[in-house]
């Protein structure tokens, strides 16, 4: 997982004024930046016009958890999968890709999609993941950027 000291400063600005619709996987993201979260994701913002912020992950029960209370306190909407406590999340990447499908379909506005996920695989579910619908928005002309982390992102 990337350590906060390689997001402390901006690394895109567009400048160009194209609303950004961030998408965050919280598994992949919180456990390595819950001291740090606010840094990490005012780094991804990068002052940038902002439309949707959207966090997706999984609990155990239906209550409001730390993640959830911490992701909002930043104004992001959060997505939950309640699953199992002896089981992983199944859901999250799918709950994620239907977002950028959503808006890949249904937008005729100008938007910017920014994904942060560890993984971006297709392991986790039996239906489509992250890749086939960023590969979607990017065949619709859509602009995506994709924050990763080096040696646990998917190779696609």
């Amino acid at each position: 997982m990337a350590s906060i000291e390689s997001v402390h400063r901006p690394l895109i600005n567009f400048g160009d004024n194209i609303p950004q619709d961030i998408y965050v996987d919280v598994s992949n993201v919180y456990s390595s930046m819950k001291n740090n979260l606010g840094v990490f994701l005012r780094a991804i913002e990068n002052g940038q016009l902002l439309n949707r912020r959207i966090a997706f992950g999984s609990k155990v029960t239906p209550d409001l958890c730390d993640w959830e209370r911490q992701f909002q306190s930043f104004g992001y909407q959060t997505r939950c999968e309640i699953r199992p406590s002896d089981d992983y999340e199944s859901m999250v990447d799918d709950c994620l890709a239907a977002h950028i499908y959503r808006i890949t379909l249904r937008t005729s506005e100008k938007v910017r999609i920014i994904v942060v996920s560890g993984d971006g695989n297709q392991k986790n579910s039996t239906a489509v993941g992250i890749y086939d619908a960023i590969l979607m928005a990017l065949m619709y002309g859509i602009s995506v950027t994709v924050w990763g982390w080096n040696g646990i992102t998917s190779n696609n």
